[in-house]
């Protein structure tokens, strides 16, 4: 094991004294090692002529060293010459074993030190401060979203989820490229419209609005949506400013906070694509099986609602599916 010591060094003739700190003492090793650029940081010359080595600091010239079989020099290492104190080395702590275990938990390191799981884990004794600023960097993560909202709708057109999904890989045979869908959060209602363009996005939600509003007497409230280009135009919060209605953006890079409309996405692409997929038709038929996974939709069963279909919700009655 190494240990710091404080050497003498001394000039056989005139008895001149070198202190040396910080010196690694190693019984293993056999030789002693001085460094020429250790010496120098500590503001002392060394220099070297045919037999002897010298270090010459503080206007003072040590003779520390001489030539041994004229090849290398050797440091004066008999025992008049030298004065040994050695420091026995500290015991590390648990912050040093956390880092030494690759930043493991605290918890698990007190366990190893103290349930005698491993040999050699000697450690100093003292409170632990478990702070460590690159566990806080590495480790961070986002909680998971709560599955469900804390905050429930009591009626419908409170709260209406809308997202855009597409472009998608081919147009329909209307032309359409995307899908545009708002749902409605207390009967899950959804209605979906297909566009060439995303400009089309505040055409078809004033539509939409006139729609719902007419057919249930009610107002919209509020509109959850991301931050799409197509939903923070200038437009776009005129009609929204104009109706009342008040426009809720999701954070960036958090699809969750909109998992209505990201979940329905998913749900309704799927069940077109196993339709079509069933009927050996063509993808440009798209649009109209994700219109009719739109309605099949509304008179399915939704784990929002209990024993009740969309439809039900919305229209106060239930849904007749024998033309199915």
């Amino acid at each position: 094991m190494a240990k710091e010591k404080s050497n003498e060094c001394h000039d056989g003739a005139d008895k001149v004294t070198l202190n040396l700190h910080k010196v690694l003492f190693v019984p293993e090793i056999k030789k002693n090692l001085l460094s020429v650029p250790a010496m120098t940081q500590m503001q002392a010359e060394v220099t070297f002529d045919e037999e002897k080595c010298y270090i010459i600091k503080n206007g003072e010239t040590i003779n520390i060293g001489h030539l041994l079989d004229s090849k290398l020099f050797a440091v004066n290492t008999q025992p008049e010459y030298v004065n040994v104190t050695t420091t026995k080395a500290k015991a590390p702590s648990l912050r040093q074993w956390h880092c030494r275990y690759g930043h493991l938990n605290f918890r698990y390191i007190n366990k190893l030190a103290q349930g005698n799981m491993v040999e050699g884990m000697s450690y100093s004794s003292g409170v632990v401060k478990e702070e460590c600023e690159a566990c806080a960097r590495a480790k961070m993560h986002k909680i998971p979203f709560p599955k469900q909202s804390t905050k429930k709708t009591s009626k419908p057109l409170e709260l209406i989820h809308s997202d855009l999904c597409g472009p998608m890989n081919v147009e329909s045979i209307g032309g359409s490229k995307y899908v545009l869908t708002f749902t409605d959060d207390y009967t899950r209602y959804v209605t979906v419209y297909f566009l060439k363009s995303k400009s089309e996005v505040l055409s078809k939600f004033e539509e939409y609005v006139n729609m719902v509003e007419n057919a249930t007497g009610q107002k919209v409230q509020n509109l959850r949506t991301d931050n799409g280009g197509e939903y923070v135009s200038k437009n776009f919060r005129k009609f929204c400013a104009s109706k009342g209605i008040f426009h809720q953006f999701t954070n960036p890079y958090a699809p969750e906070q909109n998992g209505i409309s990201e979940r329905l996405n998913r749900t309704l692409v799927e069940s077109a694509k196993s339709m079509l997929f069933y009927a050996k038709m063509p993808l440009n038929f798209w649009a109209e099986a994700v219109n009719t996974a739109a309605y099949l939709h509304n008179i399915s069963p939704t784990s929002s609602l209990k024993d009740n279909t969309p439809y039900e919700c919305w229209f106060g009655r239930k849904p007749n599916v024998s033309n199915l």
